[in-house]
């Protein structure tokens, strides 16, 4: 049904191809334009582990710049491997886009992970949450994305600068 989000594992590709499965989730875009979608993980996996970050990025710009309704999921370690080797290309990205970004919505579950496990993830998953600029840290870390996403009547605090 329209307006129902829905989280998305489709992964980009492999290091052999790193696009060969994109027409699979442009094909899901283009057949649910009313659903707001949540590509899970950028796209990336642990079988996606050398693309080069300026053909990512650009490849995420315009799948948000077509469809209003996608959003973007940046939990999992599989991504902090690509964007702490090439922060200033993610940082400004996660900026620019940071109303379509999402922090921690789907850590990979396993029923060997223990409390601690998911612990150390969240924590390495956030640390690029610590450059963004203050609206995308309230769109994406505060959860301002997500309370949106969700019809939630919260609010993410607004930030103040250095000055008060």
């Amino acid at each position: 049904e329209p307006d129902i989000p829905l989280t998305l594992h489709a992964d980009l590709g492999n290091d052999e191809d790193p696009t060969a499965f994109l027409p699979l989730m442009d094909h899901v875009l283009a057949s649910y334009p009313d659903n707001p979608i949540v590509w899970a993980h950028m796209g990336l996996s642990k079988e996606l582990t050398s693309m080069d970050p300026i053909e990512h990025v650009s490849i995420m710009r315009e799948r948000l710049d077509r469809h209003p309704k996608l959003l973007l999921d940046i939990s999992w370690d599989v991504l902090y491997n690509a964007y702490h080797r090439w922060g200033d290309t993610f940082v400004d990205f996660f900026n620019a886009y940071s109303d379509r970004i999402l922090a921690g919505s789907d850590f990979v579950a396993a029923g060997a992970k223990s409390f601690d496990d998911y612990a150390r993830e969240l924590e390495v998953t956030s640390r690029v949450l610590r450059y963004l600029d203050d609206r995308a840290f309230r769109n994406i870390a505060l959860g301002k994305n997500y309370f949106r996403l969700m019809n939630l009547p919260y609010n993410a605090p607004v930030l103040c600068d250095a000055n008060g």
